[in-house]
């Protein structure tokens, strides 16, 4: 196994300390026979990973999921897919993002691990101008990624929020938590968890109907802090928000940019954090590894999975009393 160290808001913890106290509540451990062990990759090109990942959504044996179209509010036709937990109201869901130029397929592999093998409701867009997510409604131009500029790229938070809005439904019905919401995002899709966390808690509520601060727990595998001059910048600046969400940071050290920017994001959270006792509020897993993105995701070696499950399990599952499911049906239906 490459050699790897993990960081805490109270600084340096061996990589065995760290991962009891991340895992050790979730009685789930990884083996090779589990689902994890059949869809993690070795070190491999991005291409092949998404060829492989295609491959196994095209399964019919294996399909425990379901296509859903979404409308964002500024007219996009957005492509999900959906993968319905056990419609219960302690069950936690989760919105993964993938990167850019990628596709929701490239995180199929995830879904269905995190749905299947560990019981949660997970819901992955196309983001606008990748995979199916490629109209508007009442157009016929295809959105065309390469030529969205700055506002274009911001309005990818209306994606997120239009998957939120699926969600929240799922919760009116009693089959999840919404109160429990978790982020993945990979690469990009990192950056826009990050800017939608923190635009989702500055919702203001109403008297008698709560509007957002749903979601409690971000995962940012090499987030990027600046990309197409759309940046977290504004958002790390919001540490009064950053203090109320948790945090798993996954980068690789030998990639020195992709790494910075991780750093950075890390070095924000554990300033907003630094009067809270909760040591496993904020972890940083450094991979010794140049591979990012989705690769680093499914490197065999690396593990992640195995942390992403245990953040989930820590930060989501176990805290259900602090979260409790509510009705959240809106006054004016």
């Amino acid at each position: 196994m490459n050699r790897s160290h993990f960081l805490t808001i109270r600084g340096v913890l061996s990589a065995r300390t760290v991962a009891v106290a991340c895992l050790a509540a979730a009685t789930v451990l990884i083996s090779e026979s589990s689902l994890w062990a059949q869809v993690k990759t070795q070190v491999q090109p991005q291409a092949q990973v998404k060829a492989q990942a295609q491959a196994r959504a095209k399964k019919p044996a294996e399909k425990s999921f379901e296509d859903v179209t979404l409308d964002t509010k500024d007219g996009v036709i957005l492509q999900c897919t959906y993968y319905p937990g056990p419609e219960k109201k302690t069950t936690v869901p989760l919105i993964l993002l993938h990167d850019w130029d990628g596709s929701r397929t490239d995180l199929h592999p995830l879904a269905n691990y995190l749905q299947i093998m560990l019981g949660h409701a997970v819901i992955v867009p196309d983001l606008r101008g990748h995979g199916s997510s490629v109209r508007l409604r009442n157009s016929e131009t295809p959105i065309d990624r390469d030529k969205l500029n700055k506002l274009g790229i911001e309005a990818m938070l209306l994606d997120v929020e239009a998957v939120k809005g699926y969600l929240l439904q799922r919760n009116n019905e009693e089959k999840l938590n919404i109160e429990q919401l978790g982020v993945v995002g990979v690469g990009f899709g990192g950056t826009l968890a990050l800017n939608w966390a923190v635009r989702d808690w500055q919702v203001r509520n109403l008297p008698t109907y709560k509007m957002g601060q749903d979601v409690k727990a971000l995962i940012l595998i090499s987030p990027r802090q600046s990309f197409q001059g759309v940046n977290v910048n504004v958002a790390l600046r919001a540490r009064l928000i950053l203090s109320q969400l948790s945090l798993l940071l996954v980068a690789g050290t030998q990639d020195t940019a992709r790494y910075a920017d991780a750093r950075r994001i890390y070095k924000s959270f554990e300033a907003a954090h630094v009067n809270n006792d909760d040591k496993d509020a904020v972890l940083f897993y450094e991979a010794d590894t140049s591979v990012q993105g989705i690769d680093l995701l499914y490197d065999r070696d690396l593990r992640v999975g195995e942390w992403v499950a245990g953040c989930i399990k820590t930060r989501l599952v176990d805290r259900e009393a602090t979260f409790p499911w509510t009705d959240r049906t809106s006054p004016l239906k």
